[in-house]
């Protein structure tokens, strides 16, 4: 195991880009998402650096546009391929912890302690499932059931991984 310091401050999520060859790791401190080349461990630009960032980043994902979704304690912004940063409106005071749903195209965010179906606009949001305990852990869905997984820490039910079956309903740990 390599390790790398980017700047002071904590840092909870990290993406490869939309060609898997660099590391995007958001920086509070700095106020900006880092490239970071795996290779060499070396901070090579930045993808965005925006005032907006400055709140600590608890999920990121991208879509099959380009577009970066960041989600923050109830912020979502996206980041165009060019590096432009957009706050998304509507209702993406739901989204933190994020990814692609794989059946729809939306965002599948994850929220205190449930999981939403949301438009990548924030226009609509659905639950799919409750019962989590979200912290730093990130979700994923399975490509072929869409069970979600999500691992908490120090949460409600201390270190766990909740499972939510493809159809919906209440999380039981996994």
């Amino acid at each position: 195991v390599t390790s790398l310091q980017v700047n002071t401050s904590s840092h909870y999520q990290v993406e490869m880009d939309l060609y898997n060859q660099v590391a995007l790791v958001p920086d509070g401190t700095a106020q900006a998402i880092w490239k970071v080349d795996p290779n060499t461990l070396a901070i090579t630009g930045t993808l965005v650096t925006n005032g907006a960032l400055a709140a600590t980043v608890y999920g990121m994902v991208y879509d099959c546009n380009g577009d970066l979704f960041v989600g923050q304690s109830g912020v979502l912004s996206k980041v165009d391929p060019f590096g432009a940063l957009s706050a998304v409106g509507g209702l993406s005071t739901l989204a933190q912890h994020l990814t692609i749903d794989r059946f729809t195209g939306d965002l599948i965010s994850g929220r205190g302690s449930a999981v939403y179906r949301l438009a990548r606009d924030g226009s609509t949001a659905a639950t799919l499932g409750t019962g989590f305990g979200f912290r730093y852990g990130d979700l994923a869905q399975d490509i072929l059931s869409g069970d979600i997984f999500v691992p908490t820490c120090c949460g409600w039910s201390g270190q766990s991984l909740h499972y939510l079956p493809g159809g919906g309903g209440v999380a039981s740990i996994y």
